[in-house]
């Protein structure tokens, strides 16, 4: 029975009911239009139920893309910190200073170029030194020291050097003064 059906069903119960009719008879028509609203209640709450379980069905399903899509968009911001670290790292040889080398650099020179650079840092207030600033420092003046580990390097001559005392891996605080 559809929804314009009942009205309409409902209408000729109503009818009927004017009419001189039995109790009995009257009740059992009454039970049987009840049984009817009552099937099709039911049928609309199954209908409203599945709805509802698909709609939520629908929600996990967005939630998962939406977190998809989160995590992609982290993905990606990611790619281009590396790549605009690597961008701005990566040397270009056809701009790349260039030097003359006239052998290998002996150990006293690379002391000297080594504390003269650390000897800027601390002109300019900086007590506490790390090998990654001096050759942050020698890189901004495009002074390469020949070396494989250049941080290496810069960490044994401050570790070596009087004037400096390690506090704890990578970090020397200066202590004295540094002859030029």
């Amino acid at each position: 029975m559809t929804s314009r059906q009942m009205p309409q069903r409902l209408k000729e119960l109503l009818r009927w009911l004017e009419e001189p009719h039995s109790t009995e008879e009257a009740a059992k028509r009454i039970e049987e239009y009840i049984r009817e609203i009552k099937v099709k209640v039911d049928a609309l709450q199954e209908k409203r139920q599945a709805i509802m379980q698909k709609a939520l069905a629908l929600q996990k399903k967005v939630l998962a893309l939406e977190e998809e899509g989160r995590a992609f968009h982290e993905e990606v911001d990611v790619v281009k910190s590396v790549a605009e670290f690597l961008g701005g790292h990566r040397r270009d040889h056809a701009t790349e200073p260039v030097q003359a080398i006239h052998g290998p650099i002996s150990r006293q020179h690379r002391r000297e170029v080594i504390m003269r650079a650390v000897n800027e840092i601390i002109e300019q207030g900086k007590l506490i030194v790390s090998p990654e600033d001096v050759a942050k420092r020698l890189q901004e003046k495009t002074i390469g020291l020949e070396v494989k580990y250049p941080t290496t390097v810069i960490g044994n001559v401050l570790a070596r050097s009087p004037e400096f005392r390690r506090l704890e891996r990578n970090k020397f605080e200066f202590i004295g003064r540094i002859e030029k």
